[in-house]
């Protein structure tokens, strides 16, 4: 009996720790804001650049349309973070980013890009940042 209750608690354990796994899955936000991007919505992508593109472009493209899925971007066209990004609504600054999450039905459509952290995962786009005219 007593080896029953201890693999019960066995299994138990190895449960909460792969539903924990799991749940964290597509959690992770990039420490970095990407300020050069192409993204896809599986239709067709749109390339975002810093002071090229305007906010509304940005914001179309990835909120309206659904272009959230990253195809291409590198830590050198990144900055620390989006408080270097005066708030504003003209002009794109950077976008952060998340890993992709398996369970969405598009997660193919972002490539394996390996943004620093030594190894490819999958990203999407979280959130769109705009600062003033140059």
């Amino acid at each position: 009996m007593k080896t029953l209750k201890l693999s019960f608690a066995l299994i138990i354990a190895v449960l909460a720790v792969g539903v924990t796994y799991a749940s964290k899955a597509g959690s992770r936000l990039t420490t970095r804001c990407f300020t050069a991007i192409t993204v896809t919505n599986g239709v067709s992508p749109s390339s975002l650049t810093v002071d090229i593109n305007t906010c509304a472009a940005a914001e179309t493209a990835i909120i309206t349309q659904g272009k959230i899925y990253l195809t291409a971007a590198s830590v050198a066209n990144s900055i620390d973070g989006e408080n270097l990004c005066p708030p504003s609504d003209q002009r794109f600054c950077c976008v952060d980013l998340v890993e992709g999450d398996p369970q969405d039905p598009n997660f193919q459509l972002s490539a394996l890009l390996d943004l620093g952290d030594g190894s490819a995962k999958r990203y999407v786009v979280s959130d769109v940042f705009c600062k003033p005219q140059p």
